[in-house]
């Protein structure tokens, strides 16, 4: 755990996050996927501005965590009110997915209930005890294409650390992944000496010519 200054209760490590969240990094990235396809899929997109490409993609997300963690309970649950949406790991971790900036932060109206998760209190009516983090998506320069997905603990106006969904997804696939299985060794073939019109064996080959061969 980690006991930071600026924070009223302490928070789970880099790694302690990443081994509970672990089981869940490829559905946050297919959560993600599947938001941004349908924000390019819709035709009319080039009539909406950047606030409403991200409510709209934000709100895709949403809808597919719910189908993607649904049956997972009780180790995963959701609240869904209004406008807010929190899932909840286990005992010590909560999410929300947001987008991030180009350094990694997110923004939100500081209203007091926003305040209070950048400080880690546990005293928000609805939200556990436990760990705020925020799971999300960072778009390129020209904002065409997601660059990367990640997990971060933002304290303040500051990332404390990050985990890289990609990163973590592909390591995954190199421990998981079965070195190919090496070719069987092709039968010897038993080639037995042809015999001439008496009976007779044919003679050896000539020197620097493959013995059994024409």
């Amino acid at each position: 755990m980690l006991n930071l200054p600026e924070l009223a209760n302490p928070v789970l490590s880099c790694e302690e996050s990443k081994q509970q969240l672990n089981p869940y990094f490829l559905k946050f990235i297919e959560c993600i996927n599947g938001a941004w396809k349908q924000w390019i899929d819709y035709q009319m997109r080039h009539t909406m501005d950047n606030r409403a490409r991200a409510s709209m993609v934000n709100a895709a997300i949403v809808y597919r965590a719910k189908a993607a963690f649904a049956d997972l309970e009780p180790e995963v649950k959701f609240t869904a009110t209004g406008n807010s949406f929190f899932l909840y790991i286990g005992d010590h971790i909560k999410i929300r997915f947001k987008k991030f900036t180009a350094d990694g932060r997110y923004s939100n109206l500081m209203t007091g209930r926003q305040i209070a998760l950048l400080e880690q209190q546990s005293n928000i009516p609805g939200v556990l005890p436990g760990t705020y983090l925020t799971v999300g998506y960072q778009l390129d320069k020209l904002e065409q294409n997601i660059q990367s997905r990640m997990v971060t603990l933002q304290v303040k106006k500051k990332i404390e650390y990050f985990i890289d969904l990609d990163e973590e997804v592909a390591s995954m696939d190199k421990v998981t992944a079965m070195p190919p299985l090496p070719s069987p060794a092709p039968p010897k073939r038993r080639v037995k000496p042809r015999e001439n019109v008496k009976g007779l064996k044919k003679p050896n080959k000539a020197k620097g010519q493959a013995a059994g061969m024409e």
